[in-house]
């Protein structure tokens, strides 16, 4: 089963606000679903965000 991650938890891990975690988002830089009110991340998701920010 796959890890999922608030975007608090997302925020906490990269060192930004939540504001700046559903900013990326929203503009489709980071694949989340949205589950009610929340958004989750799954880890890969985030492992794959993190991989494309270090390439550039």
């Amino acid at each position: 089963m796959q890890k999922l991650l608030s975007a608090q938890q997302v925020a906490k891990k990269l060192r930004k606000s939540k504001q700046q975690v559903n900013n990326d988002i929203q503009a489709g830089k980071l694949k989340a679903q949205k589950v009610g009110n929340f958004w989750v991340i799954a880890q890969t998701d985030l492992d794959k965000f993190i991989q494309a920010k270090r390439k550039r």
